[in-house]
């Protein structure tokens, strides 16, 4: 996890954050984070249209305080 997301995750617990992957749109519920990373990449739960996946951290483009 980058320093950037660990100060996000303590600033903003509580929040849930609305990224955007593309086209996509997503939310990341910070009381319920979880994040795991594999050959260098870090991928974060997140959910939209009730189903939960795990996404790239780098290919997310935008996000703001929901």
């Amino acid at each position: 996890m980058t320093k950037t997301l660990k100060y996000l995750m303590h600033e903003l617990k509580g929040k849930t954050l609305l990224v955007s992957v593309g086209d996509e749109k997503f939310n990341v519920d910070l009381n319920d984070f979880d994040s795991y990373s594999h050959e260098g990449m870090t991928f974060i739960k997140v959910t939209a249209s009730g189903k939960t996946r795990y996404i790239n951290q780098a290919k997310i483009k935008y996000f703001e305080i929901a």
